[in-house]
């Protein structure tokens, strides 16, 4: 064993949280109630569990680094809310910079 502990052991333990992590986010499920009127159960495939203690640290891992996504842009950041500011002289070449950049979001 060197001095920083026994690989095997941060292997298993990195692939556990990943299997744990994984398995949060995974073969999720949600119906909505509105009145007496009950949706079909459906399989959720994307999105951040709502009201999960990990959710809000997945949101932060999911858009922290946006800023560099997107070179040709500033990107301001508040809570949930993104803005993106292009800055152009001429109208037609903003808008091509800016809807080519949005294309890198999707």
């Amino acid at each position: 064993m060197n001095g920083h502990g026994n690989s095997d052991c941060t292997y298993i333990s990195c692939l556990h949280y990943c299997y744990l992590l994984s398995s949060h986010l995974n073969n999720r499920k949600q119906y909505t109630v509105i009145s007496d009127y009950q949706s079909k159960l459906q399989t959720v495939t994307c999105g951040v569990p709502q009201g999960s203690v990990l959710g809000p640290l997945l949101f932060l891992i999911y858009v922290n680094d946006i800023q560099s996504a997107v070179s040709s842009a500033t990107a301001k950041l508040f809570a949930d809310d993104t803005n993106l500011f292009f800055h152009c002289k001429h109208p037609e070449e903003l808008y091509t910079i800016a809807n080519t950049s949005m294309v890198q979001f999707v």
